[in-house]
């Protein structure tokens, strides 16, 4: 298991926006479906997805399952 921090580029009624999610899983693929799917949960459209760092400290407690660890809030983007 690996923990990954994937940064997606998302849209929602305010305009767009980049957050952070730390996400426990098995492979980069897997990282991201889980990240688009925590956000689609939190209501935003998905535009982009990215790995950002890779092989982070595992977290205390169960490694038995992938899933989101944490989110960072919403950054708005600045549209010229």
């Amino acid at each position: 298991m690996t923990v990954f921090d994937v940064l997606l580029t998302g849209a929602d009624d305010k305009g767009r926006f980049n957050a952070i999610y730390r996400v426990m899983s098995f492979d980069e693929d897997s990282a991201v479906t889980l990240s688009r799917a925590s956000a689609a949960l939190a209501d935003y459209a998905v535009l982009d997805a990215s790995i950002q760092a890779r092989d982070l400290a595992l977290p205390e407690g169960s490694l038995d399952f992938p899933r989101v660890l944490s989110h960072g809030q919403r950054e708005y983007i600045a549209l010229n």
